[in-house]
Order: structure tokens, then sequence, then C-alpha cells
């Protein structure tokens, strides 16, 4: 699988042959609110600072993608006892990944700068033993979770409630 930016607001989702599995489109430059199609067409809607909830097209609550006070995100996706953990890797290279139950990497994501385009090309790593649970719409979680956590980054809007 490979993720392809069609510009700094649309990602789309691809296999080896390049068929779409799916794609996310964002409505606005703050990544709050985006629209993601797998299977199915589905929304991300930010509900508060740092907390969006994925809903079908009945409106109906399909997962959430909640930041919390560790500099990581939690993914829960409706029917799943443990949540998929995404976090930044230490070290030179910048790295996202999405973490299963037991700490396992299941998705990983290295962004490279595209100027043409003025976003990232993002280098999708499936970890082969979990390839069950790679479904493209975990996939595209995770890649929301890394856009928003590039955009903090690079000076863009963070989206965290801080209690003082």
């Amino acid at each position: 699988m490979h993720l392809i930016a069609i510009h700094s607001k649309w990602y789309t989702l691809v296999d080896n042959s390049m068929k779409e599995l799916g794609r996310i489109v964002y409505t606005d430059d703050s990544l709050t609110n985006a629209a993601i199609r797998t299977s199915i067409v589905m929304e991300i809607a930010c509900i508060e600072h740092g907390h969006w909830e994925i809903r079908d097209e009945a409106k109906k609550v399909r997962g959430s993608i909640k930041i919390h006070r560790t500099n990581a995100m939690r993914i829960k996706q409706t029917g799943q006892r443990k949540p998929y953990l995404f976090q930044k890797t230490s070290g030179w290279n910048t790295r996202f990944e999405v973490m299963g139950a037991e700490n396992e990497e299941l998705v990983g994501y290295v962004p490279r700068i595209n100027w043409e385009t003025q976003t990232h090309d993002l280098i999708l790593h499936l970890n082969e033993d979990f390839a069950a649970i790679c479904q493209p719409l975990l996939i595209l979680q995770g890649l929301h979770c890394t856009l928003v956590a590039l955009s903090m980054m690079n000076g863009g809007k963070v989206p965290i409630q801080l209690n003082v």
C-alpha cells in the first residue's frame, strides 16, 4: 500500500496496482474536519480541542481520536476493547507509528517534504505480521494523527487543552 498526497488537504491510499483503497479529504487548512472514504464514507469531526470523532453516513460514532498529555494520540474504534496508540519515535529521523494493544508497531509513517504540492509525502511501513488489523480506516486515522502532529511541529495550531 502507498499514500499519495494530491495536495495539502487530500491524501489517497492505494494498493500496489494503484487501485484506490481509501482517501481522506480535509475541509479546511486547520485539519479539524475531513471526509474519509474507504468501503463507506465517514467524516472526522473535531468535537473539542484535541478530540475528533469518526462518524458514518448515519452519524453513528465509529471511533475517536484523542490527544493525551503524554504527547501521544489514542485511536479507538467501535467494538474494540483496547485503543491503538499513535506516537512519534525519537531519534534523528522523524517517524510516526500506530501501536497495537501489545505495544507492537502496526503502521509506520515517514514524512518527506513535497515542495511541488506544498505538503508531505508519506512513506508507509506496514507490519506484515498484522496485515489483517491494518485496514484502510486504521491507516487513514493514523494519517490524520500524523498530519496533525506535523502541523503542530511546523508552527500550526496546537489542538490541545491545557489545564494551568
